[in-house]
């Protein structure tokens, strides 16, 4: 889903999913990463780039209606566990404010096996996974993190929910 603010996804994922929310950003990365610590959602090497595998560049003649009407043509993109558009697609919201990894006025130094930030000095919220009009394959790797103001909506944001611990 998309062009949603962070409030209204948050909310849809409570709905959903009986207590669900969004993930944070540490659990949306080892779901695109995995055990494996994965360069792409797929696999491959560094190098690889994201052709066949994710809606992303806007400008390529390869991409340009597949990303709408053709679900199936992205299907090499998933990851071994079966997760689809991690990459590519739309950013998407996460649980956490938007600050850097080494900011120090998020996470206060401390470890951070699935932190949440929570400081949200940029007041803006984070992103993850790049969009459909990234116009290089930088632009959609796992590492790349942006931030937008919460109440903004986008075509090229939207969210995915995260089941509640049970």
């Amino acid at each position: 889903m998309n062009c949603v603010d962070h409030s209204t996804a948050t909310a849809f994922c409570a709905w959903d999913t009986d207590g669900g929310r969004l993930p944070t950003e540490a659990q949306w990365e080892f779901a695109a990463r995995g055990v494996l610590n994965r360069p792409w959602p797929w696999g491959g090497p560094d190098s690889a780039t994201p052709d066949g595998r994710a809606c992303w560049n806007r400008f390529s003649p390869m991409q340009l209606g597949t990303c709408l009407e053709d679900d199936l043509a992205f299907a090499g993109g998933a990851t071994p566990d079966g997760v689809w558009h991690l990459v590519g697609n739309v950013w998407e919201w996460t649980a956490d404010c938007y600050a850097h990894f080494n900011d120090p006025s998020c996470w206060g130094g401390l470890g951070r096996t699935n932190p949440v930030c929570v400081n949200c000095a940029f007041h803006s919220r984070s992103v993850r996974g790049g969009a459909w009009d990234g116009n290089l394959a930088s632009d959609i790797r796992l590492g790349v993190l942006y931030g937008y103001a919460p109440g903004d909506r986008y075509s090229y944001v939207g969210f995915r929910c995260a089941s509640p611990a049970r």
